[in-house]
């Protein structure tokens, strides 16, 4: 979400709307392989959108709005790269590696103010 908030205010600082709705229907996904393939796709997707979207705003001598899209590039970029390397975790270890990884983040403190990650 913090990418439709960044997306919002740049808009309002633009003198523009925001309207907010979703794109596409939100289908339920309970495989976690499904679950990756699908999140990879729509980082794929993202990123072309972005790219398009930060020439648009070069087009436009909109500097502002083209550093924001090429942050958010960057950002999704990381996704694609987390997302993949579960990929090839659970492809290598199978369902058994969801759980250690479980069992494992269990493991980690609270973050400070008792907050959690």
């Amino acid at each position: 979400m913090l990418h439709v908030e960044r997306l919002a205010e740049r808009i309002l600082f633009l003198g523009g709307e925001v309207e907010m709705t979703a794109s596409a229907p939100v289908s339920k996904i309970h495989d976690p392989a499904e679950m990756l393939t699908k999140a990879r796709e729509m980082e794929i997707q993202a990123i072309r959108d972005y790219n398009t979207w930060a020439q648009e705003a070069a087009a436009n001598a909109d500097l502002g709005t083209k550093q924001i899209f090429e942050a958010l590039i960057n950002e999704e970029e990381t996704h694609y790269g987390r997302f993949d390397t579960e990929m090839q975790h659970l492809a290598k270890f199978g369902a058994n590696y969801l759980a250690l990884q479980a069992i494992e983040g269990s493991k980690t403190p609270p973050a400070a103010g008792g907050q959690g990650t």
